[in-house]
Parts: structure tokens; C-alpha cells; sequence
């Protein structure tokens, strides 16, 4: 069952027309008359409806059920995440992020980060575009870029943020910890082409929250693949 992005689905919608945008996204899907299809609206609402297409209305769906938080984790997920010089990797990391359920992306002007702006419209499009492959009613929020201290002043205390490190311990060993509090924020914290600076670090290990420092492998990884990995890793434990 493919899945198609309409914002203006709502809990008592019966029918709708589609965008132009999901119009064409099904036509190169090639639905047929009738075709049971996915919707989701991206704040939270997911439904299955019958796909018609009329030359005068053009393209509508038919409700014949609603699936609230489909897909979805009942834990947020947030990415803290460096800006990368190279934007097809920062990209790729959003993208593989929100497939494997990320909620929430920080992107951090850092020490190592060689830029400090990001085109906002092609986050947006790849992480939307993530959240029809893999089916989920919640797109995830891109904010603007922070500063690392910026960013930090703006953590609740109560926040669990998971940083990889060689040094770190496994992460079999925080189970009890993640599971504990179904309420508690969880970030993820990644580095930009360097890693983290030491100043950075030093102040990431002052910081009154819970800070876990996670050896996921004990290899050298990429910033996109350190990133991907902790989501995967955290989304398997809670």
C-alpha cells in the first residue's frame, strides 16, 4: 500500500481532494480506480482510503478507516545532529533518521562545521519524502541551526542525551535507564566531519543532564552513519 502526504487530512474528514503535489505523486505511483492507499498528514494522523480520479474533481480519496500515531514510537527522538560540508550527507543522514524514527532534528553549528546554513525546503523534502516510504503519521520538526551552546541552554534537565564514543560502554547496558521513564527525552548527539571539539565535549559532560556515552562498535564511523546508528540502536531498546 503506497502512502501519499495530505496535510488536510483531519479525524472527521470522509473524503478529500488530493494536492497538486500528491496528484502527481500518484500519478507516477500509477493508482488505480479503487486502489486502497495510505494517507498521513504528518502531525499525527494516519488513514486508509480508496483512490479514484475523476477528469472534472481530479484526484480524491475516500476514508474507510483512521490510524492514529501509525507508525510511530511512543517515545520522541531527538538528533542533534553537526552540520556537514557535504550537503548530500547531511541530507542523506535526515532522511535515514526519520525512516527509523526520529521526531525531532537539531542541526548544530559546531567547531568542525565548515558552514552554518542549511537549505531548509530540501530538509524538508527529503525528511517528508522518508516519512511516505516508511509509512509513519509524524514528520519530523527540522529546526534552524543552533550553536552547540545555544542548543544546549535549551535542554530540559530531565533529558537523556546518548553521545558516541569510542570510550563509551555498550548500550546493552542502559536498557533499564531508557525504559524506565516513557516520558523522558531522548537525544542523540552527533558531531559534524571532526567530531565534537573538546571544548564541546567538556561542556556536554558539565551538563546536568544524564549524559550517555555509547561505543557503538568501537570503529571510526561517519557523522551520517554515527547518527543513523544511535537512532537504530535506541529505537531497538524503548
Amino acid at each position: 500500500m503506497d502512502c501519499l502526504y495530505t496535510p488536510t487530512l483531519h479525524h472527521t474528514t470522509s473524503s478529500l481532494r488530493l494536492t497538486d503535489e500528491a496528484e502527481r505523486h500518484a500519478r507516477a505511483l500509477r493508482l488505480r480506480e479503487g486502489e486502497e492507499i495510505l494517507l498521513s498528514n504528518g502531525t499525527g494522523l494516519c488513514a486508509t482510503a480508496t483512490y479514484s480520479f475523476d477528469k472534472k474533481q481530479g484526484a480524491q480519496c475516500h476514508i474507510t478507516s483512521y490510524l492514529p500515531e501509525y507508525g510511530e514510537s511512543s517515545r520522541s527522538l531527538t538528533v542533534a545532529l553537526g552540520i556537514m560540508e557535504n550537503r548530500d550527507r547531511m541530507e542523506f543522514a535526515i532522511e535515514k533518521c526519520t525512516e527509523l524514527g526520529m521526531t525531532t532534528c537539531i542541526p548544530l553549528a559546531t567547531h568542525h562545521s565548515p558552514r552554518r546554513a542549511l537549505n531548509s525546503e530540501r530538509l524538508h523534502a527529503k525528511a517528508l519524502s522518508a516519512m511516505l516510504q516508511c509509512k509513519r503519521a509524524r514528520l519530523p520538526h527540522i529546526h534552524a541551526p543552533h550553536t552547540f551552546v545555544e542548543w544546549l541552554a535549551t535542554v530540559p534537565q530531565n533529558a537523556l542525551i546518548i553521545l558516541g564514543s569510542a570510550e563509551g560502554t555498550a548500550p546493552i547496558h542502559s536498557v533499564d535507564m531508557l525504559r524506565i521513564d516513557p516520558m523522558r527525552p531522548i537525544i542523540c548527539v552527533v558531531g559534524a566531519e571532526g567530531g565534537l571539539h573538546e571544548e564541546e565535549l567538556r561542556i556536554l559532560r558539565t551538563t546536568p543532564c544524564t549524559l550517555l556515552e555509547w561505543n557503538i562498535g568501537g570503529r571510526r564511523l561517519r557523522a551520517e552513519t554515527a547518527a543513523m546508528s544511535l537512532c537504530a540502536v535506541v529505537m531497538s531498546m524503548v
